[in-house]
């Protein structure tokens, strides 16, 4: 019986150990899936809000380890008004939903492995069936995002809280009005 005692204990503690972050400032914090991970961070309330007008934010879901590119509230809320209307109304749910899959890259890509890519310029897939393309000659850019905060640990995956809205082609043809956009610098490189 001890040597069983001692084996669960172990595993246990295993358990902790492999559960747990260190932050920047020292502090540990117990590791969470990406969903808690995300609602963690406070600044991800308008994605949260889409992945459950979309119908994505079901139980959880186990499809192996992801990268969450996450577009912060101020990203969100930087999308022209008429686009982000279109783009949460009902009959476009399709829309939405291949926009925020966009977001999700199969597999974890903290950004040390993204900065030792042997190129400069690739893709990595999204869980959608999109390509997502990465630059990585001056820092790290998602198609025109920045990351604003890397490589938050979850359980089951990475988050990178970027500054822009991904928007794939298809979702671009469908709802885009160039006509609303006034920062044009803003979105030059998403409607090229």
């Amino acid at each position: 019986m001890p040597g069983i005692l001692r084996a669960v204990l172990a595993l246990f503690s295993l358990s902790l150990v492999a559960g747990t972050a260190a932050a920047a400032d020292g502090t540990c914090h117990t590791l969470v899936n990406l969903k808690r991970t995300a609602e963690r961070t406070g600044v991800l309330k308008e994605m949260a809000a889409a992945t459950k007008l979309a119908g994505l934010d079901g139980g959880d879901v186990d499809i192996g380890p992801l990268t969450l590119l996450a577009p912060t509230d101020d990203a969100f809320n930087a999308l022209p008004k008429g686009f982000r209307e279109r783009l949460l109304a009902p009959e476009n749910s399709e829309h939405l939903t291949r926009l925020l899959l966009h977001h999700a890259l199969m597999g974890e890509y903290d950004t040390e492995r993204l900065r030792k890519a042997r190129v400069k310029n690739y893709t990595v897939p999204a869980v959608g069936g999109s390509e997502v393309e990465v630059w990585t000659n001056r820092g790290i850019i998602f198609e025109g995002a920045k990351i604003i905060e890397g490589d938050i640990r979850a359980t089951d995956g990475i988050i990178h809280l970027i500054d822009t809205v991904l928007i794939p082609p298809s979702v671009m043809d469908a709802l885009w009005d160039e006509s609303e956009v006034v920062d044009h610098n803003q979105f030059a490189e998403v409607a090229e």
